[in-house]
Formats: structure tokens, C-alpha cells, sequence
């Protein structure tokens, strides 16, 4: 049903990938627990966000199958610096969003440690 029907978008993501279990893990410590890195799509809804009263992060984002990522995960020692990575999203092979992980709001580490 709701594959069905308009409003479906994609947003590219990386993924950080905990690798053993935490918690209250300080900033300073964060990135001692990640496994390594994957790239993500945090595939969107937006008839069910605006149009459906869902909320920019319930129902728009919540379907069952949702939030695919991969195909495999990178290893913290492959990837020295996560903040330095350009992701892009293709679309039946046309590249429909390129992007940076030097734009989020938060640095990695910070992050992380907020999964607490």
C-alpha cells in the first residue's frame, strides 16, 4: 500500500555501525565502539509526513523494509576519517543526489555517544 502510492524519496545516509554493546559511552569514547562504516537510505515518505500527519520522523520513516543499507560495511581502519567521505544516491542507474559527510550537523563522535 504504501509503496503504491506518491510521495516516496530517498536520502542518502552513512550509516555507523556499533560494534559491541554500550553504554553511557562518553564523546571522547564513542568511536571506540564503531564497527565501521556502511552507506545508507533513509528512505522517506512524504505524503505520510506532511499530508498524513506522520511527522518528520514517524510514519514517514517507520514502514517495515525501511532504512536499507549496505552492501557491506567498511572498517574504522579502512576509513580514517568519516568526516571527509562524499556519498551519492542513483536512482535506476542516474545519479540523483551527491552529497558530503562534512555537512552534518554533529561530528561523528558526537553522535554516537548519543545513542546512549
Amino acid at each position: 500500500m504504501v509503496q503504491d502510492s506518491l510521495g516516496l524519496d530517498y536520502e542518502c545516509e552513512l550509516v555507523v555501525v556499533i560494534g559491541k554493546t554500550c553504554s553511557n559511552v562518553s564523546e571522547d569514547k564513542a568511536l571506540d565502539y564503531v564497527l565501521g562504516y556502511a552507506i545508507g537510505n533513509d528512505v522517506s515518505h512524504r505524503d505520510w509526513q506532511i499530508q498524513r500527519g506522520g511527522g518528520q520522523w514517524s510514519l514517514g520513516k517507520g514502514f517495515d523494509g525501511w532504512a536499507p543499507y549496505g552492501p557491506g560495511i567498511v572498517s574504522r581502519e579502512v576509513i580514517k576519517d568519516p568526516h571527509t567521505l562524499r556519498i551519492t544516491t542513483r536512482l535506476n542507474g542516474e545519479t540523483v543526489q551527491v552529497s558530503a559527510t562534512e555537512i552534518f550537523t554533529l561530528p561523528l563522535d558526537n553522535r554516537a555517544s548519543l545513542t546512549r
